[in-house]
């Protein structure tokens, strides 16, 4: 079968598709070229009840091998400012499909497709939910044993509405119902992240999860602020590392063993509404640290130090959490049980310039 030509529109987009299909025995091979291309994909309506911005879109890439055994090859796509090399295997001749994606991209922008009214919108629900702060959200180990995928992402920069991450790599691999995200790792606006994440499946839809994260002299900038500012805001160095087991995210939590410290030189937190905790727990002591005001909230955050052992699904501090700003200094220590989501702890809290 060859196809001298292919063509289809939707709207602006066009799907064109050339080549041959040969059948040799049992065996069909394929060599195909696929496009598609828009010089605007808002005319193809809405996604996800939201109109869709006015970009182009271009996509190409080279469909080899069979009905059981083929490749995406010379894969490109580019999408406004954003670009996406990329080659994927699949192959469906063993007992489960197995998947290879390989995918590197200089710039991914998703400004277009952000609104500051839905984020604003997510943390209101956030902060109304009746239910426990740690779900009892099921591991998706049904979903991990579909299929063996091994994934390979590299982006130079990805660009948020408030945020611009650079050297962004994602390296995960799925192989017999076990998950391991053997590197996710990203340059902040300022500092770095490193995460690694493993599920193992222990029988009867248990698993051991462990993660590790660790950040060095990190910052985000919450307050889109320009990067001329950068350098005066707090910085922060994370350790944290925690292994549990269990069936879902609470089983796992009331399981777990790890520690997490903190600590950072301080600086100045411009148009950052820290009194969003106060949402949650401890109404009084972070009123005291941040009171109220109709304005922008700025405060010199000069030190700040935690280390906490979790032992069989209960923090500790050990010995204390501290924070010293310009309007308080404050040291806490005390117990939270991931288990109940019970805490107990001790304030001792003195104001700076009384």
């Amino acid at each position: 079968l060859s196809l001298e030509q292919f063509e289809a529109v939707v709207g602006d987009l066009k799907l064109n598709i050339t080549g041959d299909v040969s059948e040799s025995g049992t065996n069909t091979d394929s060599d195909i070229l696929l496009s598609m291309v828009s010089n605007d994909i808002s005319t193809l309506g809405q996604f996800n009840g939201r109109a869709l911005p006015a970009l182009p879109l271009n996509i190409r890439s080279k469909i080899t091998g069979n009905a059981k055994d083929f490749s995406f090859r010379d894969l490109s796509g580019s999408l406004g400012n954003s670009q996406v090399d990329a080659a994927v295997d699949v192959s469906l001749t063993g007992p489960k499909p197995k998947i290879t994606l390989l995918a590197q991209s200089k710039l991914i922008d998703t400004t277009q497709f952000q609104s500051t009214q839905d984020s604003t919108e997510t943390v209101n629900k956030k902060h109304s939910d009746k239910d426990r702060l740690i779900p009892a959200t099921d591991l998706p180990l049904p979903y991990l044993e579909k299929a063996d995928v091994d994934i390979n992402v590299t982006i130079n920069e990805l660009r948020l509405k408030k945020n611009s991450f650079s050297k962004l790599l994602l390296d995960t691999q799925v192989q017999a119902g076990a998950l391991h995200v053997r590197e996710f790792s990203f340059n902040a606006p300022e500092g770095t992240f490193t995460a690694e994440l493993s599920v193992q499946p222990t029988g009867n839809k248990h698993a051991d999860v462990k993660l590790d994260i660790s950040t060095s002299q990190m910052y985000l900038n919450l307050a889109g602020l320009p990067r001329d500012r950068f350098a005066d805001m707090p910085h922060f160095d994370i350790e944290f590392h925690v292994s549990g087991n269990g069936s879902n995210l609470q089983e796992i939590a009331a399981t777990s063993n790890g520690f997490k410290s903190l600590k950072s030189k301080g600086g100045l937190w411009e148009g950052v509404d820290l009194s969003v905790l106060d949402t949650f727990i401890l109404d009084e002591i972070f009123n005291l640290i941040m009171p109220k005001s109709k304005g922008a909230r700025n405060t010199r955050l000069t030190c700040a130090a935690a280390f906490l052992t979790i032992e069989n699904g209960k923090a500790k501090t050990t010995p204390a959490l501290a924070i010293t700003t310009d309007k308080i200094t404050m040291v806490s220590s005390g117990t939270l049980d991931l288990k109940t989501e019970k805490m107990h702890f001790n304030f001792n809290a003195t104001p700076n310039n009384a």
